[in-house]
Parts: structure tokens; sequence; C-alpha cells
């Protein structure tokens, strides 16, 4: 009777080690778990921010385009704001003369006679598109120059 006790013994013994392993592995793959989540969760915080990144560099680019080919082009008392699209990006634009008056003056290259003129005519369009995403938001900003009678010259 006595082996028969100590083999009920050791098999309590190895039953309860196969227990701890089991809890161990169980915490183990948890913990392993838990770490492919967050980096799951990283990753798509990530590809969601460069879909945001692309579609406000589209927007912008558009933005910019369509301001820089319009026929008569002048300067704006407030930024004209457009409604958000179908991502929440919308954009501010302004364009600004660039005149002594403001201090924004460009000069051509030093002329026969030596003297530097001021270029007429010279506009900086500047566009700030905006978004709002998830409680984030974000800003990037684009700009240009076009000058008035090159493009006027282009034209015809």
């Amino acid at each position: 009777m006595m082996i028969h006790s100590h083999d009920s013994r050791a098999r309590q013994a190895q039953a309860g080690v196969a227990l701890i392993e089991v809890i161990l592995a169980v915490a183990l793959f948890g913990m392993a778990a838990l770490g492919l989540l967050r980096a799951l969760t990283y990753m798509s915080q990530a590809s969601n921010s460069a879909k945001m990144e692309l579609r406000m560099m589209a927007v912008l680019q558009s933005t910019l385009t369509q301001f820089a080919r319009q026929p008569k082009i002048e300067e704006t008392a407030r930024p004209i704001v457009s409604d958000p699209d179908e991502s929440g990006v919308w954009t501010e634009t302004r364009i600004v003369e660039m005149n002594e008056k403001n201090g924004n003056l460009l000069q051509t290259d030093e002329g026969e006679e030596g003297g530097r003129e001021p270029l007429t005519q010279m506009f900086q369009i500047i566009v700030t598109a905006y978004w709002e995403l998830g409680g984030q938001r974000g800003e990037e900003t684009a700009e240009t120059f076009r000058y008035a009678p090159l493009f006027q010259q282009a034209a015809q």
C-alpha cells in the first residue's frame, strides 16, 4: 500500500506541474496576442494616416491648379473656404499680390542699364487643407506663384 500511495502522490505532483505549465503557456500566448493586437492597431493607424496624407496632397494640388489656371487672377481680401469633401477635407485659399505695399516685392534681374525693376502682377497662391478624423485634426499648406502677364501670353 505504501507503494500505491507513493504513486498517487507522484501523479498528483505531476498533475500540479502540468497545470502550472498550462497556466504559464496560456499567459505567454495571451501576452503575445496582446502585443500582436497592439502592432496591428498601430499599423492600422499608420495606414489611415498615410491615406489621409495622400488625400490632402491631392486636394492641395487640385486646388492650386484650379486657382493657377484661372484666366483672371486678383488678390483676395479674405480666404476662400471650400466645403468639406467626402473625406472631410476642406481648404482655405489666399491669393496675395506681391508688391511694395505688403513687402513682398520680386524684382527682375539687372537689365542693360544695371537697374532692377519690380515684377508687377505677380501673385502668390497659398492653399491650406484641413482635416478631422477620429478626433484628430491636421493641416497641410502648399503654395505656388503666378505671373499674370506670362499666363495671359500663353493663353493666347
